[in-house]
């Protein structure tokens, strides 16, 4: 009996020993970056912890759990053999797998597992959704719940916005901060174009224009240079702030054009540089500086 009573604090002391062992912590916060400090495990909490869960009772039921679907995702699984990637998303998914998720959320709009920046409607002004569109989920996160699907049919799927479109916020970045160095916006975007159609004509025979506005998509945005800026202030007297990189097969007119992107509206002047497409390389042709317009 005095063995067992030995053996028995000899064990108490080393449970206690472990707990009075010292750890490094490494933490962030938002000032200070992968700090270290020394802690010390303790047996007993120094202060009355604040939340105590009550095992006895059951007040919620533990419905569904699941995962997110992203662009990054469908792309790495679509690195693995079709044999393969039937293996994971069964595991995943199926309701014999070894994790058996039942619900799958998916982004609208671009989240941080996306390809690169997107947005589902960027027309500044678009309340009534006319531009709204989810061609990219077509190509990725549809074809994804499609093969989710095919898993397990009564997979649920919920859409969470994961930020208003860059025209909805005042600093017309799509991300949550202004800081270029961490949420610059692509250069590339879907602009506005309202192009001058004819529709009718006057009492006196004239033809009437209206602006008709024109979604254009793949246009590169970068700000103007000091050289395109000094240039156009000495030819046309206008200050120009954005130039724009037209993609080639545009036909549209982009003289004296007004042109919505980030939330405004911009008008182009001068006459727009348009290259052979042949001889150019790279996916645009043509060029067209823009004033502020509003």
């Amino acid at each position: 009996m005095k063995r067992i009573t030995f053996i028995f604090i000899v064990l108490l002391m080393g449970v206690e020993s472990v707990f009075a062992q010292s750890c490094t912590w490494i933490y962030s916060t938002e000032g200070n970056m992968w700090k270290e400090s020394k802690i010390r495990l303790q047996l007993k909490p120094d202060k009355e912890p604040a939340l105590k869960v009550d095992t006895t009772e059951s007040i919620q039921v533990f419905k569904r759990w699941g995962t997110c679907l992203n662009e990054l995702g469908w792309d790495a699984l679509n690195l693995l053999p079709f044999e393969q990637q039937k293996e994971v998303l069964s595991n995943l998914f199926s309701k014999e797998g070894a994790l058996r998720f039942s619900m799958g959320r998916i982004p609208m709009n671009a989240n941080d597992y996306a390809r690169d920046w997107y947005s589902c409607d960027e027309v500044s002004g678009d309340f009534q959704l006319k531009y709204f569109s989810i061609e990219r989920d077509k190509k990725t996160i549809i074809p994804f719940c499609k093969r989710v699907l095919h898993c397990n049919p009564d997979v649920i799927f919920w859409a969470s916005p994961w930020s208003p479109p860059s025209w909805m916020k005042v600093n017309h970045y799509y991300s949550v901060r202004s800081w270029n160095g961490q949420n610059k916006m692509s250069p590339l975007s879907d602009v506005v174009l309202y192009e001058k159609t004819k529709v009718g004509v006057d009492a006196f025979n004239a033809p009437v224009y209206a602006d008709k506005p024109v979604m254009v998509k793949d246009v590169l945005i970068c700000p103007s240079t000091s050289q395109e800026i000094l240039d156009s202030t000495n030819l046309y007297g206008k200050k120009a702030v954005y130039t724009l990189a037209i993609p080639k097969g545009d036909n549209h007119n982009w003289s004296d054009a007004t042109i919505s992107f980030f939330g405004k509206k911009w008008k182009s002047f001068g006459i727009p540089l348009e290259g052979i497409e042949e001889m150019i390389p790279l996916r645009w042709n043509k060029k067209v500086m823009v004033e502020r317009y509003e």
